[in-house]
């Protein structure tokens, strides 16, 4: 079952909308986007010596 966040009626977990006041239901269901590091090139720390 699924609470309406809205009036608080129970809804089934097949129902997208509340069946009392019609508000959309959030589902158990969550989207997740991974965007993965961009790779940078290796650089190598080189101390500079004057003259």
């Amino acid at each position: 079952m699924i609470q309406c966040r809205n009036c608080g009626a129970m809804n089934p977990d097949s129902a997208e909308e509340c069946e009392k006041c019609h508000e959309k239901l959030m589902s158990g269901r969550v989207e997740v986007t991974v965007h993965e590091t961009p790779k940078l090139p290796f650089i190598k720390r080189v101390t500079f010596r004057k003259g």
